[in-house]
């Protein structure tokens, strides 16, 4: 909880002409912070201002995320017929040659491996944001009808692209675990 927004005062303001009648409009406005709640509250904070919390729950998420697309890399280098058909099936990219899924799989690698590490947070995260989403966006059809065959395990994307948009909307906040940018002291 942040300084001064532990008591909330609540503060009636007079209706204003377009309010309805009998409907009181208020407003909160945070109660001046105790010299006690600043203590309190110091101890989850770090020297920053952020919650101790988020740099070890942001490293988690970005590594949940390599763990989650490592499996689709490596089945460009394992099995790339698979692959191709993925390909058709789901980016109606029909006749894709092997070497081209290779060459996906090398950069994939290259990306997710920047992601993993912190490098270069702007591109790496958003591309691993685009990738992703492109991937959870491809497979519309599976969520019409999600209790045929395995078509709910694609449920599984939309928590990992959120994931996705929240590391990268928190990428410079990040640190923990990254090459190329300090970390911020606690």
């Amino acid at each position: 909880m942040h300084s001064g927004w532990s008591r909330i005062r609540t503060v009636d303001l007079p209706r204003s002409a377009a309010a309805p009648p009998g409907i009181l409009q208020a407003c909160s406005v945070p109660a001046p912070a105790s010299e006690e709640d600043q203590v309190m509250n110091s101890d989850a904070l770090s020297n920053n201002g952020l919650p101790r919390q988020l740099a070890p729950s942001l490293l988690l998420l970005r590594w949940g995320m390599v763990v989650f697309l490592a499996p689709w890399i490596v089945d460009k280098f394992r099995n790339p017929a698979h692959a191709i058909g993925v390909f058709e099936h789901f980016y109606g990219l029909g006749g894709i040659a092997q070497g081209l899924v290779y060459g996906i799989g090398v950069a994939q690698v290259l990306i997710v491996a920047c992601f993993a590490l912190g490098i270069a947070s702007r591109w790496s995260y958003g591309l691993v944001l685009l990738m992703h989403a492109g991937s959870t966006l491809s497979s519309w059809r599976q969520y019409l009808d999600p209790f045929d065959g395995a078509n709910l395990l694609f449920f599984a994307a939309w928590p990992a692209l959120a994931a996705c948009i929240a590391l990268y909307l928190l990428r410079d906040h990040d640190t923990l675990g990254t090459f190329g940018r300090r970390r911020s002291q606690d």
